[in-house]
C-alpha cells in the first residue's frame, strides 16, 4: 500500500470506529444484564412494535422492488437508446436523490391538502403507500446510477453475436439483463436498507416505523435501554441484508474489459417514445411539481427577506458543516476506494465497514455518538460540532467510496506501476497519475456528499450542539410550529443551493476538460 495512504486510512478507521464501538459496547453490556430477555420479549410482543416492524418491512420491500424496476428500466433506456435530449436527461436524472426526502413529503402533503383532508389521495399519502411513493422517486436514481455503470462496463461481443439471430429486445432480456443481476440486486437491497432506515418521511406522514419508535424512546421517554432493545431485531435484519449486498458486490464490475465494451445503441422508435415518456413522468413527479409548488408557496410570502435574514446563521452553519464533512469524507474515502479498486484482500471487509453507517438509521448513529460523548475523554466535545461532523462523514462515506472506486477502476494499474518505476517514488504517482485523472470524479464525489450532508435531519436532531441549528432542523421545527411560509422558503433555499452547486460542478468539469484538451494538443 502507498505510504501516503496510511494516515488517511487510519483516520477513516477511527471515524467509523466512533460509530461502531460505543454502540457495540452498549449492546454487549445490555445483553449481559439480567432480565434482558424478559424486557426484549415484552417489547417484541407489543402490538405497537409489531405494527412498526410490519410497516418497516413493507415499506422497505415495496420501495426496493419499485425503485429497482424503475431504476433498471431508466438505466437501460438512458444508456442504450439514442433519442433527442439524452444528454439533458443524463445530467438531471440523479437530482431527485439529492433533494432530501422530507422536502418531497412536505411538498406532496401541501399539494394534496388543497383537495381536502378527506380526499382519497390525501388519505393514501398519509399511509404506507404514500411513504413508498416518495421513497421510490427519491431512491430510484440510485439504482439507475449503479445499473448504468454496469452497462458501461459490459463486453459487447456476446450481444453482437446474439443480435445476428435475435431482435434487440430478446438480446436485452436474455443476454444483457442476466449479466446485470449483481448490480440490480445489490442496489435494490441498498434501497431497501435506506427505506427501512428512513426517519424523515414516515415521521412527517405519521406512519409508525422502527426508526420513529426508536427516536420516541430516546427523545420522549429518555429510555436508551428501550431504544437499544427496539434496535436489536432491526440490526439482525440489517445484518442479513448487508451480507447479501456484500455477496452481490463481489460480482459487480465497473471497468471495461475490452475495446468492444462501447454501448450498443438502439434506434427503435417505440423505445425512444418510451424513454421520453418515462423521463417526463419521473421529472414531473420528482422535480417539476416540487419546484412549482415551492415557487408558488414562496411567492405568496410577504416577509421573505426577513425570513432569509433570520435563517442566515442556520444556512451559514450548515454550509460550513457540510463542506468540512464532505472534504473529510473525500480524504477518508480515497484510500478505501483505492484498496477496493485494486482488489485488496480485505476489500470485502472494507466494503461492509463503509456500508453499515450508510444504511443505519441516523437515530442509531446519533445514539452511538452520544454514548461516545458521555465518556470523560470526549465530554467537552458536546459543545462543538465534532459529533455532527463525525456522523455526516461516517454516514455518507460509502457514497464517496463507491464513486471514487468506479473512477480509479478506469485507470489501469499498469500505468501506476510504470510511473513508479520511472519516478522511483510511489508517493509522486498519486500526484502525477491518479489525482489529475480523478479530478472530475473527486469534484462529483464532493458535490454529492455535500448535498446529502446539507439535507441530513435524523442524526442532527440528536447531535446539534446548543445554540446551533441546521437548515434541515429549522425546517423540522417550523413544520411542528405550523410556520408553513418559513418552511416553503427554506425548502426553496435548499433546492436553489442544490442547483447552484450542480451548476458549479458542471462549470468546473468543463474547465477541466478544456484544460486537458489544450494540454493534449
Amino acid at each position: 500500500m502507498n505510504p501516503l495512504f496510511r494516515p488517511f486510512l487510519t483516520v477513516s478507521i477511527l471515524i467509523i470506529a466512533t460509530v461502531y464501538l460505543p454502540f457495540a459496547a452498549q449492546i454487549f453490556s445490555l445483553l449481559q444484564e439480567k432480565g434482558t430477555d424478559e424486557h426484549l420479549l415484552a417489547y417484541l410482543t407489543g402490538s405497537s412494535y409489531l405494527h412498526s416492524l410490519t410497516n418497516s418491512l413493507l415499506i422497505g420491500t415495496c420501495t426496493a422492488c419499485l425503485a429497482g424496476a424503475l431504476g433498471t428500466v431508466q438505466a437501460v433506456l438512458l444508456q442504450r437508446v439514442k433519442f433527442f435530449g439524452a444528454s439533458f436527461f443524463s445530467l438531471l436524472y440523479f437530482i431527485p436523490f439529492l433533494i432530501p426526502s422530507y422536502i418531497h413529503a412536505i411538498i406532496w402533503s401541501k399539494l394534496l391538502s388543497t383537495e381536502g383532508r378527506g380526499s382519497i389521495l390525501y388519505s393514501v399519502l398519509y399511509s404506507p403507500a404514500g411513504v413508498i411513493f416518495i421513497l421510490t422517486i427519491t431512491y430510484a436514481p440510485l439504482v439507475t446510477a449503479v445499473v448504468r455503470a454496469g452497462l458501461r462496463a459490459l463486453d459487447r461481443s456476446q450481444e453482437d453475436a446474439a443480435s445476428l439471430s435475435a431482435s434487440s429486445v430478446k438480446v436485452m432480456l436474455r443476454i444483457t439483463l442476466p449479466r446485470l443481476y449483481p448490480h440490480i440486486i445489490s442496489s435494490s437491497l441498498v434501497v431497501m436498507l435506506l427505506a427501512m432506515a428512513n426517519y424523515d418521511v414516515p415521521d412527517l406522514l405519521r406512519i409508525k416505523v422502527l426508526p420513529v419508535e426508536i427516536f420516541i424512546q430516546l427523545s420522549a421517554m429518555y429510555d436508551e435501554t428501550g431504544a437499544l432493545l427496539l434496535a436489536l431485531p432491526y440490526l439482525l435484519v440489517t445484518g442479513i441484508l448487508i451480507f447479501l449486498v456484500g455477496k452481490m458486490t463481489e460480482r459487480q464490475r465497473f471497468t471495461k474489459k475490452s475495446s468492444a465494451a462501447s454501448p450498443k445503441l438502439i434506434y427503435n422508435n417505440l423505445a425512444r417514445i418510451c424513454i421520453v415518456l418515462l423521463q417526463l413522468i419521473l421529472f414531473t413527479f420528482a422535480l417539476f411539481i416540487p419546484l412549482a409548488v415551492l415557487l408558488i408557496e414562496a411567492s405568496a410570502v410577504e416577509n421573505i427577506w426577513l425570513i432569509l435574514n433570520d435563517s442566515l446563521p442556520a444556512i451559514t452553519y450548515t454550509l460550513l458543516l457540510s463542506g468540512c464533512s464532505a472534504a473529510v469524507a473525500l480524504c477518508c474515502a480515497f484510500p478505501l476506494s483505492y484498496l477496493l479498486a485494486r482488489q485488496h484482500p480485505l476489500r470485502n471487509s472494507i466494503n461492509v465497514m463503509a456500508l453499515i453507517p450508510f444504511v443505519l438509521p441516523g437515530v442509531l448513529v446519533g445514539l452511538s455518538l452520544i454514548q461516545l460523548g458521555n465518556l470523560p475523554l470526549f465530554f467537552r466535545l458536546h459543545s462543538t460540532s465534532f459529533f455532527c461532523a463525525a456522523a455526516l462523514v461516517s454516514h455518507f462515506l460509502f457514497i464517496a467510496v463507491k464513486i471514487l472506486q468506479a473512477g480509479i477502476e478506469q485507470i489501469p494499474a499498469a500505468t501506476e506501476e510504470v510511473a513508479a518505476c520511472v519516478r522511483g517514488n510511489k508517493r509522486k504517482v498519486i500526484h502525477v497519475i491518479l489525482l489529475p485523472q480523478l479530478l472530475p470524479v473527486l469534484i462529483n464525489s464532493f458535490f454529492i456528499v455535500f448535498i446529502c450532508s446539507f439535507g441530513e435531519l435524523s442524526a442532527m436532531l440528536l447531535l446539534v450542539p446548543p445554540g446551533r441549528e441546521t437548515v434541515a432542523l429549522k425546517i423540522y421545527n417550523m413544520m411542528h410550529y405550523g410556520a408553513e411560509d418559513i418552511v416553503a422558503v427554506l425548502c426553496l433555499i435548499i433546492t436553489l443551493i442544490l442547483f447552484c452547486s450542480g451548476w458549479l460542478v458542471l462549470l468546473c468539469q468543463k474547465i477541466i476538460r478544456s484544460h486537458f484538451l489544450k494540454s493534449v494538443h
